[in-house]
């Protein structure tokens, strides 16, 4: 898996080419010291990008070219 400095440099450079993705609601399967802390995954996602609006380009712009939603 890319470092934080490559997810970094590739938010910069191609933010339109970049796609969020979860799987929440995560499966209840799992044992709860693996189900992901959805806040920490947000902070991380504000360090990794912290520009508001390239954040708009990977949440909601990007996805909404990907799936073409209105």
């Amino acid at each position: 898996m890319a470092g934080f400095d490559e997810k970094r440099r590739a938010t910069r450079v191609a933010p339109e080419r970049v796609l969020w993705g979860s799987d929440w609601p995560h499966p209840t399967g799992q044992p709860l010291n693996r189900i992901p802390d959805g806040a920490l995954l947000a902070d991380l996602f504000e360090r990794v990008v912290p520009d508001q609006a390239t954040r708009k380009t990977i949440l909601v712009d990007t996805p909404a070219k990907l799936y073409g939603f209105d």
